[in-house]
Formats: C-alpha cells, sequence, structure tokens
C-alpha cells in the first residue's frame, strides 16, 4: 500500500507499518520480503512512534505461498486464512512454483486461521488468489 510507511523503532529496533495514524508491528523479516518488498524503513525514536496507536500485527497477503521452519507444511494464504496442501503432487499439479514459497519463523503464519486443506480430486475453489498464482514455465 503506497500510503502506509515502514518506521523501526531506535531502540528496540522493531519495525512497524503505519497506516492512518495507527502502527502495525511486523514480527519477521518474511512480511517485509512479500508484503513490502521495497519500501524504505525510517528510523524513528521510541516517543516518535508513541504517538501513533497500536493495530494488529501484519499478516501474510493473500496468494502468498509459505511454509513455517521446520515444517514440510506449505500453505497458501487464502481470504486471509491458511490453507495446507495435502502434498507436493496438489502443489505442483496446480502449476505452483517451489521457488515463490516463503520461509516463515511461523509468528506470523500462526495469526492465521486455518482454511480449508487442498487435496487433488476435490474442485478447487475460486477463492484462490489467481493474481499470485506461481506458475511453472
Amino acid at each position: 500500500n503506497p500510503l502506509t510507511e515502514l518506521f523501526q523503532d531506535k531502540k528496540s529496533g522493531g519495525v512497524f507499518a503505519v497506516e492512518n495514524g495507527t502502527k502495525h508491528p511486523i514480527l519477521e523479516r518474511a512480511i517485509l520480503k512479500t508484503n513490502f518488498p521495497y519500501a524504505k524503513i525510517v528510523k524513528k525514536k521510541p516517543a516518535e512512534l508513541d504517538r501513533y496507536g497500536n493495530g494488529e500485527a501484519i499478516r501474510f497477503a493473500d496468494g502468498t505461498l509459505v511454509s513455517a521452519e521446520g515444517t514440510a507444511a506449505v500453505y497458501i494464504i487464502s481470504n486471509g486464512a491458511k490453507r495446507a496442501f495435502t502434498s507436493g503432487d496438489v502443489f505442483e499439479s496446480l502449476g505452483y512454483n517451489w521457488s515463490q514459497v516463503v520461509r516463515s519463523s511461523g509468528k506470523t503464519l500462526a495469526l492465521h486461521g486455518d482454511g480449508e486443506v487442498i487435496r487433488l480430486g476435490v474442485t478447487i475453489p475460486d477463492d484462490l488468489p489467481p493474481a499470485l498464482l506461481a506458475k511453472t514455465p
């Protein structure tokens, strides 16, 4: 979002996305990579950040392919929920690319509720975000 600014607390090192006077914590680097790949982070004093209200942590954007460190499970974020693929075959049969999977520490992934599991032989719902489908060449 072009109206979102990224600020880093000079003292704690924490990073926040600020929009409409509210600061939202960014819990891990994977969010910066996926949601704000080109944004510049401006360092601010804690007193400056205290002027903003507190909001919920930033979550992964719909269409993000994500896996938590230390696990083999891969999810797509769809309508704010994490939807697991039942296997690598299902993932690949839908045209997704392994290089597009973002590794998460799990902190942010845990904020997403569980959505319907994605498996072969089941009609794939239209609510999978098509604009972000990572098709293999």
